[in-house]
């Protein structure tokens, strides 16, 4: 879909260019063996793995050129001579998690002697570069280029990109900071007349201008200019200076009501004399088309407009009572700590596609008078996926996650582990991570692992008669569930 603060969001879909025309890109880079991939984006979450945002590609295994987002974090695949394979691996990935769901300026350079390097908002990111820098002789002509996925509609990637670049030669750590400070989108200079009102013919108060999303324009930087004079040799007051939109005044928004300063005299310069650095959003009512602007001050030269601001409703008093101290957790924070107790990542596994299906029904505010039992079904949920993805990686190995049920025999039967394995290989460490000790309110170390003892051991969980290999790792994810999922993660 089009999106209003210019760019297109992708909400599961893709645009793609055809094999033919994409063919130029290939032409135009492997000319001159150098190149910069720059883009303004704005990520649905940080959520999102393996998600290809800008592609040049023709499926999951063959590629010349792609930008991805991994969790937190930028991965840059490209096709550099022999020093990678087909598919561009190993990849370049930014370091210290510098990816947000917000508006951001994305640039990846390459050329023969300093590699591939990714600045963020203008700043070169840390992550340094494994590959040794070669030629883009190896480049095939025949991909397509894909926005928000790749060829094989397999890698879908949810954002907003308003603006993407190639260029066919690597830009300069200086011009690419020149082109985070110049921003994106189209923005207006839109100049208000003010002369008749201050004896100045050609004088104006002019603010830049520009569609911020679907829902809102951004006026900022207000400034005083006269189109007829260099020179303003007098000083004429302002105060309280308003924006207005279709006849009324709304009594939000109003940044610039503060300001108070002379207008013109020494100030004053052919280039003209800023009133504010700020900026403030209006919304949109009746499209860019028909909204009508208007400026209202409480001094400006000789007239004054005595402008009261809206009384605040009072106070009334507390009609519920005294309110608890403790509060909960709300959906974002209950899946950023299972992320941090676990040390699974949010993007690992299935876990992003089960937090994304039960974000609804956890908690929305952190008032535990608000809770819900289908909150609690769904912590109990998002916890089991967690676990899950904990367990697994251990069985399997995986290097990227620490484990955290270290000792524990995965291949050994349930009913082969004595009650003291059980103790020390997971009761013991899910109350060392997940509770701790030493802290001013806490739960009973005795009696959390009381609890966790009778899941275990009262309910058959750990006793089986067949698959008594696969009931180990049930029973540890059982645990694992029952303690993350509990009041201990939840309250705050």
């Amino acid at each position: 879909a089009w999106e209003g603060g210019w760019g297109i969001r992708l909400n599961g879909g893709k645009a793609q260019g055809s094999t033919q025309t994409s063919k130029k890109l290939t032409d135009l880079i492997a000319a001159t063996g150098e190149l910069t991939l720059e883009a303004w984006l704005v990520p649905a979450s940080t959520g999102q793995d393996n998600a290809h945002i800008i592609s040049y590609s023709a499926g999951t295994m063959a590629r010349n050129l792609t930008l991805a987002q991994s969790g937190s974090n930028y991965l840059t695949y490209q096709r550099i001579g022999e020093a990678t394979d087909s598919n561009g691996e190993p990849v370049l990935a930014t370091a210290d998690d510098p990816l947000q769901a917000s508006l951001q300026h994305v640039a990846m350079t390459f050329d023969p002697v300093n590699g591939r390097q990714i600045y963020i908002n203008g700043e070169r990111n840390g992550a340094a570069d494994s590959v040794t820098p070669g030629l883009l002789n190896t480049w095939d002509d025949t991909f397509a280029l894909v926005l928000g996925n790749e060829a094989s509609n397999d890698r879908p990637w949810e954002g907003v990109i308003r603006f993407a670049a190639l260029h066919n030669r690597a830009l300069t750590g200086e011009q690419i900071r020149t082109n985070f400070a110049a921003g994106v989108g189209e923005r207006y200079f839109l100049p208000f007349y003010i002369g008749h009102l201050i004896d100045q013919p050609g004088a104006y108060l002019v603010f830049e201008v520009s569609r911020f999303d679907n829902y809102s324009y951004l006026f900022a930087a207000p400034y005083f200019i006269n189109l007829e004079q260099d020179i303003v040799d007098t000083e004429e007051a302002l105060q309280g200076l308003r924006l207005g939109i279709n006849g009324r005044v709304p009594d939000v928004a109003q940044s610039f009501a503060t300001v108070d300063t002379l207008i013109g005299g020494e100030g004053y310069s052919e280039q003209g004399e800023t009133l504010s650095r700020l900026g403030t959003l209006l919304p949109v009512e009746q499209g860019q088309e028909n909204d009508e602007f208007f400026l209202t001050f409480e001094r400006l030269g000789s007239h004054t407009n005595v402008y009261t601001d809206p009384q605040p409703l009072p106070l009334t008093p507390n009609q519920y009572g005294e309110q608890p101290l403790p509060g909960l957790r709300n959906f974002a924070e209950i899946n950023a700590t299972m992320s941090q107790l676990t040390g699974v990542p949010e993007g690992y596994g299935e876990v992003p596609d089960t937090y994304q299906r039960l974000r609804a029904q956890l908690p929305s505010e952190e008032n535990i008078e608000a809770f819900l039992t289908a909150h609690q079904v769904g912590v109990a949920q998002l916890a089991i996926e967690y676990c899950n993805a904990l367990v697994e990686a251990e069985r399997n190995n995986d290097a990227s996650i620490q484990p955290l049920f270290v000792g524990m025999n995965y291949s050994a039967g349930a009913d082969t582990l004595s009650q003291q394995n059980w103790k020390d290989w997971v009761i013991s460490p899910l109350f060392e991570r997940m509770v701790g000790n030493g802290q001013a309110s806490q739960p009973d170390r005795d009696g959390v692992e009381s609890e966790l003892e009778d899941l275990l051991f009262n309910t058959n969980l750990t006793q089986c008669s067949s698959d008594c290999v696969e009931r180990t790792a049930t029973a540890t994810k059982a645990a694992c569930a029952a303690m993350l999922g509990s009041a201990t993660m939840l309250f705050q």
